[in-house]
């Protein structure tokens, strides 16, 4: 529930001045001047409530309406920009993060944003110069109600190419993400975490364990603190852990906490997992609490595979240098003594 602008430089990812966690929104145009251009929700009498800078509507079942977006260009020259609609899913470790596809969505959402919103017109957009435009979608309800909300974003990025014959020059997107929320009624409903399972996955390139948790619920969980370990008793003993805070677990999503291994290698055998979620209800700031125990087993099999495709421990060549230095200094200076004894 946020419009952010995200810069997008390289390998890196910058954020100019813009990234707002659920329930605590800033103005889009607060930023305009370090971006291309900026977006501006026009709101009318469904918006719930003014002072947000996305979009929280309350819409009838059954019924279509349309929604606007400002779009403005500051620079002085034409841009090109695309936009498109995605669904809120939660990515790894309890990221905000959108779709545009519909398939591989969590089974308890029942109906997509992207099923009910569509863009009037191109989804690419020329501005001129300094140019202002509206762009707008229609958004048709569905014919029965639902709880909760269904969440999503209206999402709009500028490509601006590089040049190639200059290594100096970096390609970067300008991307701004404006939340959108179709309030449903009971609207005010609570988040449910549940446990799904754990199956050995490569994080990073490397072995780790990944803890799979679903939110069953339309409505999303804000602020989240994540404390988890997995343990490993008896032979090959271990444990490893994964921690994380101001996360979010989107509505009707899953979410794997990662629990890395680092350079050590996957063992098979039967582990626990534990874990702890704190959170709080994106409509009334509830805390609200979760703790997972569980055990499940890794068989041999997925160990190999996990473990043959990870990264391996870099060796230190100079160690081996060094090493083998020393050694030669050693032996030379055996052979001297030695020497110096059949002199005498």
């Amino acid at each position: 529930m946020k419009c952010k602008l995200k810069w997008l430089g390289g390998w890196s990812l910058l954020l100019l001045g813009l990234l707002v966690a659920v329930g605590h929104p800033a103005q889009a145009a607060s930023v305009a001047q370090n971006a291309d251009f900026s977006i501006q929700p026009v709101f009318d009498q469904n918006q719930t409530n003014r002072n947000l800078n996305y979009f929280n509507l309350r819409f009838k079942p059954g019924t279509t309406h349309e929604i606007t977006l400002q779009v403005q260009n500051y620079t002085e020259r034409t841009i090109t920009i695309h936009s498109q609609f995605r669904n809120a899913i939660t990515g790894f470790g309890g990221a905000d993060a959108f779709t545009p596809s519909d398939n591989n969505l969590d089974p308890s959402l029942k109906i997509p944003l992207t099923k009910l919103v569509q863009l009037q017109g191109s989804a690419t957009l020329k501005l001129k110069p300094e140019e202002t435009r509206f762009v707008r979608a229609t958004v048709k309800m569905p014919a029965n109600q639902y709880r909760g909300m269904i969440y999503g974003d209206w999402y709009f990025i500028e490509n601006m190419k590089g040049n190639k014959n200059d290594r100096s020059s970096v390609a970067s997107n300008y991307a701004y993400s404006m939340g959108l929320i179709l309030q449903g009624s009971p609207y005010h409903v609570y988040p449910e975490i549940k446990y799904a399972k754990t199956e050995p996955i490569l994080y990073h390139s490397h072995p780790a364990l990944g803890v799979k948790l679903r939110n069953t619920q339309p409505m999303v969980l804000n602020n989240v603190s994540i404390n988890a370990s997995v343990e490993k008793k008896g032979l090959f003993a271990s444990k490893y852990t994964y921690q994380a805070t101001n996360r979010v677990i989107n509505p009707n999503s899953s979410v794997t906490l990662p629990v890395s291994w680092a350079y050590d290698q996957l063992k098979p055998g039967i582990y626990t997992v534990h874990a702890k979620i704190i959170g709080q209800n994106y409509w009334n700031h509830l805390p609200m609490t979760w703790t997972i125990n569980q055990k499940f087993t890794v068989k041999a099999s997925q160990a190999n595979t996990i473990n043959q495709k990870a990264l391996k421990k870099p060796v230190n060549q100079w160690l081996w240098i060094a090493s083998a230095t020393g050694v030669l200094w050693l032996l030379a200076l055996v052979a001297w003594l030695r020497l110096l004894r059949l002199k005498g």
